[in-house]
């Protein structure tokens, strides 16, 4: 097995998603500095954005969840409910690692079978993902402030007479977007392709104050870019390791669509991820 979706010496497959995210209620990414003022986060110009590593985050949180409904065993990725040390492999890998390129060959063995699909598309203690995201700089924005009453994140309580104000971007800000993948077999296209999905039909919010209805967007234009080996073709996505099944689908085709329009012509690759078998963690 070449195990290409945890190699780092090879690009066997390079993947990348674009698109424009509006926003369809308040937007609230802050800085996370605690105070009667909450600021979203700017960049060096001034302009308010979603840092890649906070869609990291998202999509890991909501892959967690749709992972599991399909049956497959996944960690959080937190500090002790990581794959490695659930079990009891961190060690080992270690010491492999240590000792160098004669180790490697059993390093990548452990890291293939006893991490999880969440663990090798968006990385783990010392093991890189094999995805990139962009930060989200919006350039088509309007930031809108609201006062509410301070909750207690002790007991949930309303904290006193303390109010808060928060700044945010309001309904029809716009989110450019950009994902790298590395490698990726097609169950876990498919696996991302899913998130996405979710985010764009409002199950799954970004930001902060979901509570309060914040957080909902959808994707207004989508595309998925292959960048496949010279002996492939853009009709034809081949099978990435055992676990995978080939996908025939018309990558021409996946350019600026609505998103709902990308999400069915994608249907190949969801597919793939809902028949797929994930033979690992063992």
């Amino acid at each position: 097995m070449e195990m290409y979706l945890i190699r780092k010496d090879v690009i066997k497959r390079v993947v990348v998603f674009q698109g424009v995210l509006r926003a369809d209620s308040p937007v609230l990414v802050s800085t996370g500095e605690r105070g009667p003022i909450k600021e979203v986060i700017r960049d060096a110009d001034g302009n308010p954005y979603i840092p890649g590593s906070s869609w990291k985050g998202v999509f890991r949180s909501a892959g967690e969840r749709i992972a599991r409904e399909r049956g497959l065993t996944v960690c959080s990725g937190l500090t002790n409910d990581s794959c490695l040390r659930k079990y009891q492999k961190e060690r080992d890998f270690m010491n492999a690692l240590r000792q160098g390129q004669q180790q490697l060959p059993t390093a990548m063995e452990i890291a293939w079978n006893y991490t999880c699909l969440n663990c090798k598309v968006f990385g783990t203690m010392s093991i890189l993902g094999q995805v990139r995201f962009m930060d989200s700089v919006s350039a088509d924005y309007r930031v809108n402030n609201r006062t509410m009453i301070a909750i207690s994140r002790k007991d949930g309580s309303v904290a006193g007479k303390a109010l808060v104000t928060l700044e945010y971007l309001d309904v029809g800000s716009h989110f450019p977007f950009t994902l790298y993948t590395y490698n990726l077999p097609n169950y876990a296209l498919g696996y991302l392709i899913r998130i996405m999905e979710d985010i764009h039909k409002h199950l799954v919010q970004v930001g902060g104050n979901k509570s309060r209805g914040f957080g909902f967007l959808s994707f207004e234009k989508l595309s998925m870019n292959i960048m496949v080996p010279e002996n492939s073709t853009v009709e034809h996505l081949p099978k990435l390791d055992d676990d995978d099944v080939d996908v025939k689908i018309n990558a021409k085709e996946l350019r600026d669509l609505p998103g709902d329009r990308f999400f069915e012509l994608t249907s190949p690759l969801k597919e793939a991820f809902k028949n797929a078998r994930i033979s690992y963690p063992r």
